[in-house]
């Protein structure tokens, strides 16, 4: 199984709002990407928070399995990446995509539907078992 990791977890200074918490059509950018996240080939998902964290979770359900805090956000992102591979399960990750909430990203969200997801893992892109087959050939 894929795991979708959602990073939330920036100050968003210039915004002055949390970017988790930006509208689109009724909807929060990371309730789109939760959203985005709900398809058969993805198992876990998992919301890293830091900055505004107690913002988004008054406003933004969410199983508390699904939340990583991240206390370094101010690291930047790869502080949240690391964050929330360490809180992964073993052994039970094929491979994860990263969801940014951002408002591209948000965006895209709100505009991939299901067809779209699974045009993209037909792609060679999107083929995860043939990419971590290639990974692990490298690598040895």
């Amino acid at each position: 199984m894929l795991a979708a990791l959602i990073l939330a977890a920036g100050e968003s200074k210039r915004m002055g709002t949390p970017k988790a918490l930006l509208q689109h059509e009724g909807h929060t950018f990371l309730e789109r990407l939760l959203d985005a996240a709900r398809h058969p080939k993805i198992g876990i998902t998992r919301v890293v928070l830091g900055c505004h964290s107690e913002r988004v979770l008054a406003k933004v359900q969410l199983e508390p399995a699904t939340v990583v805090l991240n206390p370094e956000w101010k690291k930047g992102q790869l502080s949240s990446i690391q964050a929330v591979l360490k809180a992964l399960p073993s052994g039970d990750t094929e491979g994860v995509i990263l969801f940014l909430v951002d408002g591209k990203q948000g965006l895209v969200a709100a505009a991939t539907s299901p067809q779209e997801f699974d045009a993209f893992m037909r792609t060679e892109m999107g083929n995860f078992e043939r990419v971590i087959k290639t990974l692990k050939l490298k690598m040895n």
